[in-house]
């Protein structure tokens, strides 16, 4: 009996730490996509100011080339900065997935060991 609740006792923690472990992850998943949706609307927003930089550029009956513009230069390095920084917390997204996956895939595994010998303690009595 006492194996019993060794077992029970086993498996409780194992669920805790489990389930502190998943908390901590989507956490961090959540943080991440945050940031995501943060720079995507700078992102919007540097590209409706390019397109109003353009347009009034277009519009000014100025003889001048839209690439060779200050302001745009300036825009569309900002969209540069943006993207790459989206590209990273892509990245940091699908770690922290992956981290996420392998450790459902650890966590029923020990359930099935602590399921096994907890039925094998029952067959003992």
């Amino acid at each position: 009996m006492a194996k019993f609740w060794e077992d029970v006792k086993s498996y409780v923690k194992q669920g805790a730490t489990v389930v502190a472990e998943k908390t901590e992850e989507l956490s961090k998943m959540g943080k991440i996509k945050i940031d995501i949706m943060g720079i995507e609307r700078n992102l919007q927003k540097a590209l409706s100011e390019l397109g109003g930089q353009v347009y009034h550029l277009v519009t000014a009956d100025e003889n001048i080339k839209i690439v060779d513009d200050e302001k745009v230069k300036e825009i569309i390095a900002r969209i540069k900065g943006f993207e790459e920084q989206l590209e990273v917390k892509k990245q940091e997204l699908e770690e922290v997935g992956k981290e996420k996956q392998e450790t459902e895939e650890e966590s029923s595994e020990s359930v099935t060991v602590v399921e096994d010998s907890s039925s094998r303690a029952g067959d003992e009595k």
